[in-house]
């Protein structure tokens, strides 16, 4: 996996334990479905505005 292998080139001179370097790859898919998830909701909120400020106007 491509951030498997950031992870390993960047990380490398820290010597991380094969353990810590699948933490450290965790906490990075974490942050990445949260920043996706507070763009669907961010989206999803644009539109619901949108379809409720057509159906009042």
């Amino acid at each position: 996996m491509l951030l498997m292998r950031i992870i390993d080139e960047h990380y490398s001179s820290y010597n991380h334990t094969p353990r810590e370097k699948m933490l450290i790859f965790y906490c990075f898919q974490l942050l990445g479905a949260i920043e996706h998830n507070l763009y669907l909701f961010q989206t999803q909120d644009t539109v619901l505005n949108e379809t409720i400020d057509c159906f009042f106007e």
